[in-house]
């Protein structure tokens, strides 16, 4: 039976075995418990005896409130923290020592992950007897104590996962230092945040029969859980060996999240009797903004294959041409940001969610926001793929996708200035996507020349970058078929 158990926990993930029982053993840990624990009885006892001298009516409020806050405390603040201290990059031979060992760097990274979060529980745990407590007494509304525990618990598990990636970026002690302060004063705004909107809850649970209150909170929840998960992929990228595949997870990663910015429309429209055409096109829209940091990255990644990633294409020509747009590569990057437009908009443009004022403007102006995203993504990336193999500037590359969207909405504005034509002055020009928008979404008489233009820039820009996208497919083939060579008998 033990030896049963020895191979389990080795199958679950060694490094979670490891960091769990040196975390259990460890000064932090022991202090944090204690600590919590004091603190709650303390700050428990204290709102019991002056709770307890007047009306008592709301007493378990208050009690589970003060409880509420030690808890956030807890879990936003202390494990998070324990996250970071215990990263293997505080000591460069450890980290040395991970990276030579069999184990994937997905792998270390959940099993920090995991570690953190066992020992979390058994902080979380020792506060459940007052948070049970503060239940039996008046006052205490179960669903929104649930959601605010919920909503503490699922942030607490997202701090850890940017703690661990913060903690991944650098063994400088000086740097990490500062980072070490930007991590707490990030933590200490999410602990303020969970506490007001719990405590707020709790005073008023008549919010919870709202149905929009749900869907801010769903966001709030999905936001978190979409930020934790570049944060884990980040930090397996950074640990990972440079010939291996560091780019597919998180383009993965990026392509679910657009899935999901897709679907919630349709949501909209099957739970809440709130349905404006507005929602469709700002849902579209907040989407793809919110990805676009990560498809910036992908867009300018350097073009070449490395040795581990030809071993991953698969045999079959067709899947792995299928599969081109998620491989790592500058150019396979512009092709998945072209189908993650099309993921975003053509949905909602051939099956409308629902359509109530402005219904057959909706299409045009959906396709804009795909000409749009194309524009900013293919021109800056044309120029500067011949850059990406050098990391500094393909920083610079990469800050210049958005700088290329400011010029072009800026830039007209200032030509407007100098050349007195009050239009482009005022940002009405089609390289601004607010006006443009506007012009198509109203149907006024400028639409089709905003549509002309965007349009005409977007279909340059695939063809400006055509050459890259055929070199990168083909290099995708020529993968394929040196492994079909290699899967030959006798070769």
């Amino acid at each position: 039976m033990i030896a049963f158990l020895d191979r389990m926990t080795d199958f679950l993930n060694p490094i979670l075995v490891k960091e769990v029982r040196q975390g259990l053993r460890g000064r932090y840990f022991k202090g944090s418990y204690a600590l919590t624990l004091f603190i709650a009885t303390l700050v428990g006892l204290t709102v019991l005896v002056i709770a307890g001298q007047g009306s008592g009516g709301d007493i378990g409020q208050i009690f589970f409130a003060a409880i509420y806050v030690c808890l956030c405390g807890a879990v936003l603040a202390l494990i998070p923290f324990q996250a970071f201290i215990s990263s293997a990059t505080a000591d460069p031979r450890q980290a040395d020592l991970l990276a030579l060992s069999n184990l994937r760097p997905r792998q270390i990274v959940w099993g920090r992950l995991l570690a953190t979060l066992v020992q979390g529980s058994l902080i979380v745990s020792a506060l459940f007897p007052f948070l049970g407590l503060a239940y039996l007494l008046p006052g205490v509304d179960l669903g929104a104590a649930l959601v605010a525990v919920l909503t503490a618990l699922c942030y607490g598990s997202v701090m850890a996962c940017v703690t661990i990636a913060a903690s991944w970026l650098t063994s400088n002690k000086l740097l990490r230092v500062l980072i070490m302060a930007a991590c707490g004063i990030f933590q200490l705004n999410i602990t303020f945040t969970a506490c007001a909107l719990g405590i707020a809850m709790l005073e008023d649970p008549a919010v919870l029969q709202d149905r929009e209150f749900y869907w801010a909170l769903a966001a709030f929840w999905l936001h978190g859980l979409a930020i934790g998960g570049f944060a884990l992929v980040g930090a397996a990228s950074r640990i990972g060996h440079p010939e291996e595949n560091r780019s597919t997870m998180a383009r993965v990663l990026t392509t679910l999240i657009v899935l999901a910015g897709t679907a919630l429309p349709y949501l909209l429209y099957a739970f809440s009797p709130a349905r404006d055409d507005e929602i469709q096109l700002a849902t579209t829209a907040y989407t793809l903004f919110f990805v676009s940091m990560p498809v910036a990255l992908f867009v300018t990644e350097p073009e070449h294959f490395g040795r581990r990633v030809r071993l991953q294409v698969p045999k079959n020509r067709v899947l792995a041409l299928l599969i081109t747009p998620w491989m790592p590569g500058g150019a396979n990057g512009l092709l998945l940001a072209v189908i993650l437009g099309g993921i975003a908009v053509f949905p909602l443009i051939l099956v409308p969610a629902f359509s109530v004022d402005y219904g057959h403007h909706l299409r045009a102006t959906l396709l804009l926001v795909w000409a749009y995203w194309v524009i900013t993504m293919s021109w800056p990336s044309w120029p500067l793929s011949r850059w990406s193999t050098r990391l500094p500037l393909r920083v610079l590359s990469f800050f210049f996708i958005p700088g290329f969207s400011f010029l072009g909405m800026t830039g007209p504005v200032f030509l407007g200035f100098l050349s007195n034509q009050s239009d482009w002055e005022g940002g009405q020009h089609s390289l601004n996507p607010i006006w443009g928008m506007e012009e198509v979404w109203r149907a006024r008489h400028e639409a089709a020349e905003v549509c002309a233009v965007v349009f005409s820039l977007a279909l340059a820009g695939l063809l400006v970058n055509l050459p890259r996208i055929y070199r990168a497919a083909s290099r995708t083939l020529e993968c394929s078929e040196e492994k079909r060579r290699r899967a030959k008998p006798g070769s």
